[in-house]
């Protein structure tokens, strides 16, 4: 049995991120595996205690997420995570993945970097975070081993950073958690009488950050007729350009889309079901991503497309998706008509069906491929 650590941090600022180790673990404890167990160290054991299971088991770790001052100068002047160390002997821990390396480490450490955002917009980052990163990045010279969530993004890897050659890289996509017998389970009746939505609508599931590009959706509303609205969920609040949010609503009142271009924040998950099931196509115009969320989810939902036209978009490949340049607010209008007057309920119904079938390998998939790297990572050290 090879114990495997994951430190979890539970913040408010990076939804996807939690998302993504919720779904692992979801992913993780549906096979019960008999060769890996993983322990979810993080700061609030209450909000993940859900995902104890038999491959997984969460803990509180005050010494990861609340190091003494000590520690944190030995980590400084010596590039070791002691903390890490620590937890390594108290659970047997043979292996730690999606943490940075230490210089010297009891186990192996495994990095892992969702995209390189920061090397296409640095202008969204300070030069602290972009130091930082780039930090992390060179940090896997000393374990010799990254992971990604897209071949996207392992290109790019081996593109900005050509002298890390001695770095094994491993590729693995991630399935979201999905209820499929939730997302019909509320009616449309009742989530249009809820969100106040009258007319046929588009749904744009992302966060409020500034690379997530809403605001050329609201230069495509201002050219197409009054019965297009597009119904926006997610954290309105973006840490690195924080007058972002307001400077797209002022965008949106210039156009005058008030009733248009909907924003309702952060929404239950069973009213995010009932938005993408009866939305007329879901949109994600974000000029950067490492594996989306909002693609995979509305690909395993079943659920038609339209997306910026981004390696990652279409190494995603979800069905009967539209492109459009992220840039070009224009063809990404001509991409809602578009979808208005091809929607035809019979092959929406087959596709969602198709779309059903598929999801439970995805997720299979997704534990067999983390066990298959865990294993490999493992054989080279």
């Amino acid at each position: 049995m090879i114990n495997v650590g994951i430190t979890v941090r539970v913040a408010d600022g990076w939804l996807g991120g939690l998302n993504y180790f919720k779904s692992l673990a979801v992913a993780l404890n549906n096979i019960s595996s008999k060769e890996v167990h993983v322990f979810f160290l993080t700061n609030d054991a209450a909000a993940l205690s859900h995902l104890n299971g038999k491959t997984v088991t969460v803990k509180e770790s005050s010494r990861v997420f609340c190091p003494s001052l000590l520690i944190r100068f030995l980590r400084k002047i010596t590039s070791i995570d002691f903390s890490l160390w620590s937890e390594s002997i108290e659970n047997d821990i043979t292996i730690f993945t999606h943490v940075q390396p230490g210089r010297y480490s009891r186990v192996p450490e495994v990095f892992w970097m969702p995209d390189f955002q920061h090397k296409y917009y640095p202008e969204f980052f300070n030069s602290q975070e972009l130091l930082s990163r780039d930090n992390a990045i060179r940090s896997t010279a000393w374990s010799r081993e990254i992971l990604f969530s897209s071949a996207s993004a392992e290109r790019d890897f081996r593109q900005f950073y050509p002298e890390l050659t001695d770095v094994r890289s491993h590729v693995l996509r991630f399935a979201p958690i999905l209820d499929v017998n939730a997302i019909g389970a509320m009616s449309e009746s009742s989530i249009r009488e809820k969100y106040k939505l009258r007319n046929t609508f588009f749904y744009l599931p992302n966060q409020f950050w500034k690379h997530k590009n809403h605001q050329v959706v609201v230069e495509a509303l201002s050219a197409l007729s009054d019965d297009f609205v597009v119904v926006c969920s997610g954290e309105t609040r973006d840490h690195r350009n924080p007058e972002y949010i307001q400077q797209l609503l002022a965008k949106v009142s210039s156009a005058g889309l008030n009733d248009r271009f909907k924003i309702l924040g952060v929404v239950p998950r069973e009213d995010m079901y009932a938005l993408f099931n009866y939305a007329v196509a879901v949109i994600n115009p974000s000029l950067f991503e490492g594996w989306s969320t909002t693609v995979e989810e509305a690909k395993y939902i079943g659920k038609r497309l339209i997306l910026s036209d981004i390696s990652v978009h279409r190494e995603q490949n979800p069905a009967d998706a539209l492109y459009f340049p992220a840039d070009r607010a224009d063809q990404l209008a001509d991409c809602m008509r578009r979808i208005v007057v091809e929607y035809d309920p019979k092959i929406e119904v087959a596709r969602k069906s198709k779309a059903a079938l598929a999801y439970p390998g995805a997720v299979e998939n997704f534990a067999l491929d983390y066990i298959d790297i865990i294993k490999s990572c493992m054989e080279k050290m």
